[in-house]
């Protein structure tokens, strides 16, 4: 970057400068070690002689272009804190909604490429649809039964069923010849991967691991038991951290808990959310957790989607019929299964610097 001449005498507004330079760019560099420009213009007498003005009230963050013959007005855009949630949830209640119709939808998976992924129970299938407007990309061929989840690992589907064996397609939905032969994982409810594990949430109260390094040759690694004052639970839901560390909620329990390995077929776990008994969750079918911390659990039972900071409860997404599984895409886009048989996306149109 050259050196650059400012005339300190010629404020606009308090921190805004007007600027003697070479170039727009070398303008360009000055505006981004202000962090309160919002807008500069650069007018162009020769190519080596520009003269620019700075106004200023906002951080930046990134910038666009308006040119004419002479002049360019460069507009610094900044992104907004969506980590204030009162901001956020005005913007969420006020977003305009899309919904598409599918029987019975439950769980939700993401591919490589972002796309939304999940399966039409009565239909047998699997469907493939665009995050950004909901519309159908693709969809397997139909399955010989209904499935009941489906998960998505470096080019492989992996589809539950309720009485039979989860099996494991390719990216052309092509059924391989490895598959799961676990009696106890007919149903499974989430299912979740990280480091070549997969995590399975099962209806006989355990989540089991998974080494699926090699799809065509998959083991179970350990089962973890998920109890809760002794009783075991029906786990639901699934955020893991690492291969040692995950955090699981319950569909008989308001809380949610992190387990933590400490030793060879031995886990600890602590109560990570502890809901008040007068907004205990009913029936807890999914959670999120976004950048800021907050934990969005899934009410089935309530037909809400309750968002807690910490133990407390900070808001609720009402209007919902039987939610039971949710995507928070980036810039808070919330892509919601109803088991009344519709997908909803909720995009409250903000740009989120957090």
């Amino acid at each position: 970057m050259r050196n650059i001449s400012i005339d300190e005498t010629n404020l606009i507004t308090k921190g805004c400068l007007s600027i003697t330079a070479n170039n727009c760019n070398e303008c360009l560099c000055k505006a981004y070690q202000n962090t309160h420009v919002i807008l500069f213009t650069c007018n162009s007498f020769s190519s080596h002689n520009v003269s620019c003005t700075l106004y200023c009230y906002a951080p930046a963050s990134q910038y666009f272009i308006h040119t004419t013959n002479a002049s360019s007005v460069y507009v610094i855009r900044y992104g907004q804190n969506c980590c204030n949630w009162s901001w956020l949830i005005e913007q969420i209640n006020n977003a305009i909604n899309n919904t598409v119709r599918i029987s019975e939808p439950r769980f939700l998976a993401l591919d490589d490429d972002g796309n939304i992924i999940t399966t039409s129970k009565y239909e047998k299938l699997v469907v493939k649809y665009n995050p950004n407007n909901l519309t159908e990309i693709t969809r397997s061929h139909r399955l010989d039964d209904p499935p009941v989840n489906v998960g998505y690992y470096k080019q492989h589907y992996y589809v539950g069923f309720e009485n039979k064996p989860m099996e494991i397609f390719n990216s052309t939905f092509h059924k391989l010849d490895g598959l799961i032969n676990d009696g106890g994982l007919k149903s499974p409810l989430t299912i979740a991967f990280r480091n070549d594990t997969m995590f399975i949430c099962t209806q006989i109260r355990d989540i089991v691991l998974y080494d699926v390094k090699d799809p065509k040759n998959i083991r179970e690694i350990e089962k973890v038991e998920v109890k809760e004052d002794g009783v075991a639970l029906a786990p639901r839901g699934l955020l893991i951290i690492d291969n040692t560390n995950f955090y699981t909620a319950s569909f008989d329990s308001n809380n949610i808990k992190i387990y933590s390995k400490s030793g060879a077929g031995s886990w600890t776990f602590a109560t990570f959310i502890q809901a008040h008994t007068d907004v205990k969750a009913k029936n807890v079918t999914d959670f999120r957790m976004d950048d800021c911390g907050r934990v969005w659990i899934v009410d089935e039972g309530f037909h809400h989607i309750k968002i807690f900071q910490g133990d407390d409860l900070i808001g609720t997404i009402t209007g919902l019929n039987e939610p039971f599984n949710l995507l928070i895409l980036k810039n808070y886009v919330l892509i919601i299964t109803q088991k009344s048989g519709e997908i909803i996306r909720i995009d409250p149109r903000v740009s989120c610097n957090k």
